[in-house]
């Protein structure tokens, strides 16, 4: 890649402690280190709760780079929770995932939230827990109004609507009722992802309904990825890394390695600019 490929470069989607799971570093951290190679932003994803007001405070000691946090709508906010999503917009935030270890979908596959493959902060057992997982839509396969509700804020601020881990019958509903409601940035979430597995045809449809396609490389096949970025087009799409896992590269190094991978399988480096550079800045609204 050439030496400036880290110049402006944004990644959407990057994990650090604080968190209820082991990480790399803290987002203080992974922050200084990416704007010193020369990123302009970095959106950290915390699935247990609200990031954005950590952010603020970042910014504050890093000034000049764009660090940004989200809400995820698991349990641990309360689920579909407007009120929480209230507070979140007002406290910054730049992005709402649907429900990611608690959703239905992901319940139903697992048979239960969280992430096996990493370690807990602290242990605590929940005997005989049954989990019944979060689900957007009623028995008639409608969206839920508290979830409208939602919809209308986040179209009111402009922000990025993620997918989460919904299963393939829920996202269609979705990415529809996002846009009735004047939702403008519906981002996809890892769509190679083991829970995900989405085919290549519906995430066309998808991009086609006005959605971005999110690839990670943590969780993605990568002759999949690219298969993808050619078939959806790379003005439809995003590299991010899903990056922050112990035992992992720190993600800045991991975003240079999706880069040169993608580079190999025939994705050109207009390409992967248009899609670490162009189309997040657009997502975060960055002038």
């Amino acid at each position: 890649m050439d030496k400036d490929f880290c110049h402006d470069l944004i990644d959407l989607h990057v994990h650090a402690s604080p968190c209820i799971y082991e990480r790399i570093g803290n987002e203080l951290d992974i922050s200084e280190r990416a704007r010193g190679l020369g990123y302009r932003a970095i959106l950290f994803k915390c699935h247990h709760t609200l990031n954005a007001d950590r952010a603020f405070l970042i910014r504050k000691t890093l000034p000049g780079f764009e660090v940004h946090g989200g809400f995820v709508l698991n349990y641990f906010v309360g689920g579909i929770n407007p009120e929480a999503v209230e507070a979140a917009i007002m406290s910054g935030a730049k992005e709402v995932w649907m429900p990611v270890f608690h959703s239905d979908h992901r319940i139903k596959k697992f048979g239960h939230p969280g992430l096996p493959n990493l370690r807990p902060v602290k242990e605590v057992t929940r005997h005989n827990k049954v989990w019944k997982g979060i689900s957007i839509l009623n028995s008639a396969g409608e969206i839920i109004p508290e979830l409208r509700e939602i919809l209308c804020m986040i179209a009111d601020e402009d922000i990025i609507l993620g997918t989460g881990h919904l299963g393939l019958e829920e996202i269609f509903p979705l990415i529809d009722a996002a846009k009735r409601e004047g939702v403008k940035k519906v981002l996809i979430t890892h769509p190679e992802h083991i829970l995900t597995g989405w085919p290549i045809e519906d995430q066309v449809r998808m991009a086609d309904m006005g959605a971005v396609i999110e690839h990670c490389y943590v969780t993605a096949n990568l002759d999949r990825v690219a298969n993808s970025i050619i078939a959806v087009g790379p003005k439809r799409c995003v590299m991010a890394t899903d990056g922050g896992t112990m035992k992992l590269p720190p993600p800045t190094e991991i975003m240079k390695t999706f880069a040169e991978e993608m580079l190999m399988r025939g994705i050109t480096e207009k390409d992967i600019e248009t899609m670490t550079k162009t189309n997040p800045t657009r997502l975060l609204s960055l002038t």
